[in-house]
Order: structure tokens, then sequence, then C-alpha cells
């Protein structure tokens, strides 16, 4: 069958570049068929915004690296500050009676800022914006004017204020790198969303193949076709780069190129219907899962079903609370509360549709994996189809 080529493995060893390009081509690619993806826009609409922070983050770095280096510029400044110290070491020999004079009170001034080569590059920026407002004093202009320092004075403040643009640069960076993360922490974020889409498409062409529907076999047929066309490329390129080996085939199923998720998974109990539109969804272990409790309420569970079993929404549903039972006069959380999709309800299950892709997600973060039978016979009515 015709499927996107599994490119977990090849997405884990991309470099932050190639990994941002890999995923903006992909986007590109789904956007030209953007018309023609039904409920698969839903999985593109959420790596798109998944992808946003990590393209903020590569964007930012890619400034940081454009940045001129520090000491590159310091040592431009220093070489003013010098500079204009040479000219005054040179002036007290001067046979210009003036130039003698000038030199003299220059050095008085210089005198106090004597330690600006050997202190930090903060204190030093410091001490240079006030050397310079001390050599522009009124009583040093003519003395300024008589050495004809009038421009290094301004190539002192020009460099001084370069600098500290590079240092303020930096400090916003580091700041934004500790509130947004890094590429190391947007990356697998990037990967879930993308690995959810390529899985998404394959199910939807697999439906169409299976319901005759050959319209929509070609157009999901020729997106499957461009994502291979992407994903062989970088294999390709990383063939020799990185744990490479020969580039994949469309046709192979290799079940070892599989990530290395670190996300957690939790093993679905039961599921009670109540009243016809909230659900529980009872956990097998929930001393496990304190962590996702902690954050599941105002968080989404997302459905995308099993299309042999003719199901074929990709679907949200808001967790409104946790289930909870008494132990000891105390309540424990061990399940999810799920309210119903709008326009949808919860009856008694009438079949079991079997494993689907299933997850629970806050903040375009995936906070944790749910395996099990769902019953998307249950919540079908009032679904578009």
């Amino acid at each position: 069958m015709k499927k996107v080529i599994k490119f977990a493995s090849l997405v884990h060893r991309l470099r932050n570049g190639d990994h941002y390009e890999f995923y903006r081509e992909i986007i590109k690619l789904f956007l030209r068929f953007e018309d023609k993806l039904g409920d698969l826009l839903k999985l593109l609409l959420t790596l798109k915004t998944i992808f946003q922070k990590e393209d903020d983050i590569f964007k930012r770095s890619a400034r940081a690296a454009e940045t001129p280096e520090v000491n590159a510029v310091n040592e431009q400044r220093m070489g003013v500050f010098k500079r204009i110290k040479l000219f005054i070491d040179a002036a007290h020999y001067d046979k210009i009676p003036a130039n003698v004079a000038a030199a003299q009170a220059l050095d008085f001034v210089l005198n106090n800022y004597k330690s600006i080569p050997s202190t930090s590059l903060t204190q030093a920026s410091a001490l240079i914006v006030n050397l310079v407002q001390d050599l522009r004093l009124p009583k040093y202009a003519t003395h300024i004017a008589t050495l004809g320092l009038t421009d290094a004075v301004d190539d002192l403040e020009a460099a001084n204020e370069a600098l500290e643009e590079i240092l303020y640069e930096r400090e916003l960076s580091q700041g934004d790198a500790q509130r947004e993360g890094n590429m190391k922490t947007a990356r697998p974020n990037t990967d879930t969303a993308g690995i959810h889409l390529a899985d998404g498409l394959n199910a939807f062409y697999l439906v169409a193949k299976i319901s005759g529907n050959t319209a929509a076999m070609e157009a999901y047929g020729a997106l499957i076709d461009g994502a291979n066309s992407i994903v062989l490329y970088y294999e390709k390129k990383y063939a020799h780069i990185g744990g490479g080996g020969t580039p994949s085939k469309p046709e192979e199923d290799d079940d070892d190129d599989e990530p290395t998720d670190l996300t957690p998974s939790f093993a679905i109990a039961s599921q009670v219907v109540t009243n016809g539109s909230t659900m529980y969804v009872t956990l097998t272990n929930p001393d496990a899962a304190a962590d996702l409790f902690a954050e599941a309420v105002g968080a989404t569970l997302v459905l995308l079903f099993d299309p042999e079993a003719g199901v074929t929404a990709f679907d949200l549903f808001p967790i409104t609370g946790l289930e909870l039972s008494q132990e000891g006069g105390t309540e424990k959380p061990i399940g999810l509360k799920v309210g119903p999709q709008a326009n949808s309800t919860f009856d008694v299950p009438t079949y079991n549709a079997g494993p689907c892709a299933a997850w629970v997600e806050k903040d375009d973060i995936v906070l944790a994996r749910l395996t099990g039978a769902f019953y998307p016979g249950s919540i079908t009515e009032g679904r578009k189809k």
C-alpha cells in the first residue's frame, strides 16, 4: 500500500537547520493541498502551531549566530581607546606648547580611567561612557580639537555602543531561551505532530482506497509521493552523515524506525458513559499518572480513529475534570472526565472499534498517550463526516 516512509529516526539525527527546513517543506507541501485535506487539516494545523515555536527559536538562534563576536568588537573598542592614549602620550614630547598643554590636561582625565583595559566588559562599557562624557566637557573642547581627537572620541563612543548592543542582545537571547526553551526541547514536539500528520495521511489514503474514492486517492497519493520525495532527499543527504545507510524505499515498512518517545503512556481500563454526555476514561495504573492528572484539566483528549473500523474522523474532546474514587475518606484520581464535543453525544457503545491513536495535549504539548480500545461508535453522532 502507498504510504509515507517512516521518518522518525531520520528527523532525530537531522541537524537543527535541516530539521527546520524538513518540516517547513512538509508544511508547504500540505498547504498546496489545503482544500482537499478535509479532517486531515486539523492535524496540519496542529503541526503548524507546534512548529511555530521551533520557527521562533531557530530564527532567534540564527540571529545570534550572525552577531559579531564580542571579543572582536571589544578589540575594536580597545583599539580606539589605545589610539587616543597614544596620541596624548606622544603630544607630551611635541615642540608645540599648545599640544603639550593639551596632553597634560587630557592626561589628567585619562588617569581616572586607566583600569579600562583590565576590567570586565560591562564595567569597561560604563567607564567608557563616563570617559566620553568627560572628554566632551567644554573645558576640554579646545584640547581635544588641538590634538585632532574629535573623531577618535566619536569612534570610541560608537564602538562602545556597538558592544553594549551585542551584550544586550545576548541577554535578551538568553532570557528568551529560558522562557521559550531551545531546539532540543522544541524538536520532539514538532516530530510528534509531524508523525501524527503522516500517520493520518496514511489512514485517510487507506480509507479512500477501501471506499473506492478515486479523487481522494489521487489527492492523498500525490501528498504521499511529495512527502516521500522530501524524506528521501534528506535520507540521501544524511546517508553518510551521523548514522546514515541507504535511503528507504516508499514500499518499505520498517518497524525498527520508531522514535525514542519519552512521552508517558497509560493504558485504559474502562470507559463509562453518564447521562449521554460525559465519558469517564479510567486508567489501568492511575498511581503512575500523578503528573498527568495535575495537568489534565483544561487539556484536550485527541482521537484519531481506526479507519479499518469504518470511523476516520480526527476529533478533539475537552477534559473537564477527573474521575475520583474514595479511599479511606480521601478522594483519589483514577481517570479523566471527558466532556462532549460540540454537536456530539456519548451513547452506550454499539461496538468496539479497537485501538486508535489517542493522546492528551495542552498548550500544544503532548502530556501523555493513551492506549487501549476506544468506542467511536458512541461518539460519532453529529460529527462532521
